[in-house]
C-alpha cells in the first residue's frame, strides 16, 4: 500500500504545502515504508503547521521521539 500512497501523498504536499494533514499522512506512510528519515521530516513539518489543539499532535510527538532514538 505504501508503494502507491507515498508518491500520491508527496504530490499532495507539493500542491498544498501548508496543509498539516497531508504531512501527517505522509509521515505515517513513510513509517510503514520504513523510511525513518523521511518520516521524521514529514512529522516535523506537520507539527510546525498543525494547530496547537490538533488531536494528533500528542501521538505524533511520541512517534517522532521514538523514531529519533
Amino acid at each position: 500500500r505504501s508503494d502507491r500512497s507515498v508518491p500520491m501523498l508527496r504530490r499532495a504536499t507539493e500542491v498544498e504545502p501548508l496543509a498539516a494533514a497531508g504531512w501527517l499522512l505522509l509521515g505515517r506512510e513513510l513509517v510503514n515504508a520504513r523510511d525513518t528519515t523521511g518520516a521524521i521530516a514529514a512529522f516535523e513539518r506537520y507539527l510546525a503547521l498543525a494547530p496547537r489543539n490538533d488531536l494528533s499532535r500528542g501521538s505524533t510527538t511520541q512517534v517522532l521521539a521514538a523514531l529519533r532514538h
